[in-house]
């Protein structure tokens, strides 16, 4: 799946109410910071993600009780940033690639956590 279709895909899976069974923060099933997707680069070696301290809401959801990382294509908050590793992008693509194409809840939830994992 090229980076246009993977990109073009979540888009159209947060932007529609059918969406899987699975939320994570925001009530969204893939972790991105930000009122909606915004493309990320899926060819490049990495990419960075956002960090939602503790304590902090994202429009409108409950706070945090620990970081949150997400996609956040547009970092008008400021947040601080994090760059996963190649490998952990690689595998973060790849699960993505799984989640559009299966659309289950487990395969979203597997999306978040490996997102969450560049921060540990």
């Amino acid at each position: 799946m090229t980076s246009d279709e993977l990109n073009a895909a979540i888009g159209a899976i947060e932007s529609s109410n059918a969406r899987p069974p699975y939320e994570c923060f925001g009530g969204k099933c893939v972790p991105y910071i930000g009122w909606f997707w915004r493309d990320v680069d899926f060819d490049a070696p990495t990419c960075s993600f956002g960090i939602m301290p503790a304590g902090t809401d994202e429009i409108g959801s409950p706070a945090t009780a620990v970081p949150t990382v997400g996609f956040c294509e547009n970092n008008k908050w400021g947040y601080e940033e994090i760059e996963a590793t190649p490998e952990q992008f690689a595998n973060i693509k790849r699960l993505l690639i799984e989640a559009v194409t299966v659309r289950t809840a487990d395969a979203f939830r597997a999306v978040n956590e490996a997102v969450q994992g560049v921060l540990r």
